[in-house]
């Protein structure tokens, strides 16, 4: 059987229910975002998924996320490792600003622009270019290594971080990828080629993207 690779964003964060640019800034779930943690969780649990390690961000809303998936599908002694290189983009001056304030500031159009586009950043922030330059060294040279030893894995990330993972697993376009949004706790469950590009969704995906 081949093994799996398994990508979720983590549970809805406080600034996410208040419409907020969280990018680097370490904020926790709300009670929301800890439900939808464990019904992802619970989704792989009745998918019968055995994960051999688990990777996420150094951010508390992906490690808490992951630790809630863990527990509800009562999964110990995993090895779980998180780096920095998985964190969620720089937003650079506009994070922690209220969406209806920067799109007041600089128009609707220029906000989607920075949100969505493979290579235009908010002022002093990071492109998903940049963001994908930051994570997918990582991603390739550590979290697919286990991946190819035959390991299923699960990563536990940020939007814009998973938009830069699955371009490179689906052959996403820069132009397509602007059409991309990843939702709040919802598990994408891979089989990847040789060449860590993606062959086809698992027969026990949760969620196809």
């Amino acid at each position: 059987m081949n093994n799996i690779l398994t990508i979720i964003r983590h549970g809805e964060s406080q600034w996410n229910f208040e419409k907020r640019f969280t990018g680097l800034s370490d904020i926790g779930l709300t009670a929301k975002g800890v439900e939808e943690a464990k019904q992802a969780g619970q989704i792989l649990l009745d998918q019968n998924i055995n994960y051999d390690m688990a990777f996420c961000s150094k951010l508390k809303r992906a490690k808490n996320t992951l630790d809630l998936v863990l527990e509800t599908m009562q999964h110990k002694d995993i090895e779980i490792v998180a780096h920095k290189a998985l964190n969620e983009r720089d937003f650079g001056d506009i994070t922690g600003k209220y969406h209806r304030d920067i799109i007041n500031q600089y128009g609707q159009t220029q906000v989607d622009i920075w949100r969505n586009s493979y290579e235009s950043a908010p002022p002093n922030g990071e492109s998903l270019e940049d963001l994908a330059d930051r994570c997918l060294p990582y991603f390739n040279s550590e979290i697919l290594t286990q991946y190819q030893l035959g390991k299923n894995i699960l990563i536990v990330a940020h939007s814009v971080t998973i938009r830069a993972l699955l371009m490179q697993i689906k052959q996403i376009s820069k132009i397509d990828i602007v059409h991309l949004s990843v939702k709040n706790g919802q598990p994408l469950n891979f089989i990847l080629n040789k060449d860590h590009q993606f062959i086809q969704h698992s027969n026990r995906v949760a969620t196809e993207i």
